[in-house]
C-alpha cells in the first residue's frame, strides 16, 4: 500500500523545479537549440505574451522589451535576453508606478528574487519567471 502512495507523488517530485534563493536575478533556460534558434523562439514568445521589443541585436543575439505595466500591480517591468547555445538568460528591471514605495518612483532598479509575496519587488521577478517559464527548457536561477 505505502508503494502505491509513493508511485503516485513521484511524478510530483520529478517535475519539481529548482526553487530560487535571496538575491538571484537572472534566469537561465536551459535547452538543447543553438544560439540562433534560442535568439528566433524569444521575439514570438515576448508578442504572443503581449510584450513589445525596444531593442535587438542580430549580431550578439539580444532581446529587450519596452516597459510594460504588469496586469493588477504598481509595476513595470522591462527584460533583456541573451541567446547562447543551449541557454537564453533572462534579466530585468523595474520602475514603480506608486508614489510611496520601498523603491522610488519613476527609478529603474534591478529585478531580483526578494521582498515579500505580493510586494513590488517580488512581482516584477514572478513577471519575468512567467515570461522565461514559456521560453521552454529547464529553469536554473543565478546571483550575478
Amino acid at each position: 500500500m505505502k508503494w502505491a502512495l509513493y508511485l503516485l507523488f513521484l511524478p510530483l517530485l520529478t517535475f519539481a523545479q529548482e526553487s530560487p534563493s535571496k538575491g538571484v536575478n537572472r534566469i537561465v533556460v536551459g535547452n538543447t537549440n543553438t544560439a540562433f534558434e534560442n535568439y528566433k523562439l524569444i521575439i514570438p514568445v515576448l508578442l504572443d505574451a503581449g510584450y513589445q521589443i525596444e531593442k535587438r541585436d542580430d549580431e550578439y543575439r539580444t532581446v529587450q522589451t519596452q516597459y510594460r505595466l504588469i496586469k493588477g500591480k504598481a509595476v513595470n517591468v522591462q527584460f533583456n535576453f541573451i541567446a547562447k547555445d543551449s541557454a537564453i538568460i533572462v534579466s530585468g528591471t523595474s520602475i514603480s508606478t506608486v508614489g510611496i514605495s520601498t523603491y522610488s518612483a519613476n527609478l529603474p532598479y534591478q529585478i531580483e528574487y526578494r521582498g515579500m509575496k505580493g510586494s513590488e519587488i517580488r512581482n516584477a521577478f514572478e513577471a519575468m519567471n512567467g515570461v522565461a517559464a514559456k521560453l521552454g527548457g529547464q529553469l536554473s536561477f543565478e546571483k550575478k
